[in-house]
């Protein structure tokens, strides 16, 4: 009786673990200015967060061709664009004043490729 339920917790515990991974995504993405320099972005599709240049970031919004990631300060107001077919993404910034929208400008751009975890 041991055995068999031995073998099915084993069976569950190192399936849980291989339908956790397919939730995280691992990007290394390269600033085409070079003024950014190479990042990671990691994006937790279940927990609806994104880690980008050491900053917390939102899921706002994913469909078949884009991943859309927002990251909210006091002061500024940070747009990813992720591109899905073709691993290019693009950044926006909004600096906010009071309660006004503030006026959205161009921060960068660059390509992002699948990285596997290290560990």
């Amino acid at each position: 009786m041991k055995k068999p339920l031995s073998i099915l917790l084993l069976f569950f515990t190192l399936t849980g673990v291989s339908m956790a991974d397919k939730n995280i995504l691992l990007l290394q993405c390269k600033d085409k200015s070079k003024e950014i320099g190479n990042h990671f972005v990691e994006i937790n599709f279940k927990t609806k967060k994104a880690i980008v240049w050491e900053k917390n970031f939102l899921i706002a919004n994913v469909d078949s061709n884009e991943i859309e990631l927002e990251g909210k300060g006091p002061i500024l107001k940070t747009w990813m664009f992720l591109n899905r077919n073709s691993g290019k993404y693009e950044t926006n910034i909004e600096v906010m004043s009071g309660n006004d929208k503030g006026q959205i400008e161009y921060l960068s751009e660059g390509t992002c490729v699948k990285k596997e975890k290290a560990f």
